[in-house]
């Protein structure tokens, strides 16, 4: 498994979250960068061949299907087929920060949305199924 497509992979996910009830308010955003700064960035210190540090592909990723304004829920189902995929080499430290993330960044902007829930929901059944 590369740490290149698994944190692009988060990105979307984030994304996904982000998107899901319309539009990716500003406080979403910087949660979102928050998030990449404190909890991904402490999932890993390897960089690319570029030398940039892995967990920025999530942001790298997020900001694309932002610009693009790819459909939420296809970013999603990438998400969940990738992590479904790659469960073996996925740990529980892994499953812990990306459950925590979501559910902060779902709570950041006037808490958690019907939509939002739905995507939480599904995405705490996944990783559940991980462990």
């Amino acid at each position: 498994m590369q740490l290149e497509k698994l944190f692009s992979e988060m990105g979307k996910m984030f994304y996904a979250l982000s998107k899901i009830d319309g539009k990716i308010a500003d406080r979403e955003r910087q949660e979102f960068l928050t998030n990449v700064q404190s909890e991904l960035k402490s999932m890993t210190s390897i960089k690319d061949r570029f030398g940039t540090e892995v967990f920025h592909y999530a942001e790298i990723e997020y900001d694309y299907l932002a610009y693009e304004g790819i459909e939420p829920e296809s970013a999603f189902e990438s998400f969940l087929d990738y992590v479904d995929k790659h469960r073996s080499a996925i740990d529980s430290n892994w499953l812990k920060i990306c459950f925590s993330s979501a559910s902060n960044l779902a709570k950041c902007y006037y808490g958690i949305n019907d939509e939002e829930n739905k995507i939480l929901i599904r995405l705490k059944k996944t990783l559940t199924e991980l462990q």
